[in-house]
């Protein structure tokens, strides 16, 4: 009886497990370079050398059913547009991070904004020419200001550059 109990409990602790935490998108070869592009990007800015963010996209998705569509349109709101942001060397593919911070709406709807640890959270988009787009992760750092003035563009002047 006891040994039927523990196979039921790791049944449904395994179960619990695969359907709360959703899959991680795979990164291909072309997009895993411009991603860690972006990493030395906000390491640069943030001034971790070894910081390795913390990934909560296959976390956030079973709570935040429409997680990537309220990130795409918190990036498009004035000042929100990506803060770093790459190009495939054929033009054809475009690779943007933008960023959530910790006190914005969307940010203390995912409970970015403990007070005993605020986090941003760094979208990075792949987005092909003709407009498709993907959210291929979403990392969490520590909140703090930037120390350098990022020159965020626009989502829009983005989405132009991409058709």
């Amino acid at each position: 009886m006891v040994a039927i109990l523990r196979a039921l409990a790791f049944e449904l602790l395994t179960f619990g497990v695969h359907s709360v935490i959703a899959p991680q998108p795979t990164l291909d070869r072309q997009q895993k370079r411009h991603y860690d592009a972006s990493k030395r990007f906000l390491r640069t800015i943030y001034g971790y050398e070894e910081y390795e963010p913390v990934e909560r996209l296959a976390h956030f998705l079973p709570a935040h059913p429409q997680l990537e569509q309220h990130a795409w349109q918190h990036a498009l709101a004035h000042g929100n547009g990506p803060v770093h942001w790459t190009m495939s060397s054929n033009e054809k593919n475009l690779f943007a991070t933008t960023r959530i911070p910790s006190n914005s709406r969307l940010g203390r709807t995912w409970n970015l904004d403990w007070v005993d640890w605020p986090r941003d959270a760094y979208a990075f988009w792949h987005v092909k020419k003709g407009g498709d787009r993907k959210l291929l992760r979403l990392d969490v750092w520590p909140s703090q200001p930037i120390p350098a003035p990022v020159e965020a563009v626009s989502a829009e002047w983005l989405m132009q550059r991409a058709h």
